[in-house]
């Protein structure tokens, strides 16, 4: 019998496998560092480019109305929209 605890793929576990692992569980899942870059896409990027990687050009925004003012000037097929915060 095994008495490891699988927690998942899910992005957001990593809280409750870090948990389980503290309490002695053997865990095969997330980690709490894991699941911010897949929360935080600006946090992933800012990660990416401090270690050399190319990233495509991109902009966070904080305001949802300045964030649809720069989606539609921009020219067609340029936009690509991530979900945020």
């Amino acid at each position: 019998m095994f008495d490891d605890i699988w927690v998942g793929t899910g992005v957001g576990s990593g809280e409750l496998a870090r948990e389980l692992r503290d309490d002695g569980h053997a865990v095969v899942g997330g980690a709490p560092n894991t699941d911010r870059p897949e929360e935080d896409r600006g946090y992933a990027m800012e990660i990416l480019e401090e270690r050399g990687v190319a990233t495509i050009e991109h902009r966070e925004f904080y305001d949802f109305e300045a964030g649809i003012r720069h989606v539609t000037q921009q020219p067609t097929g340029r936009r690509t929209v991530a979900g945020g915060r």
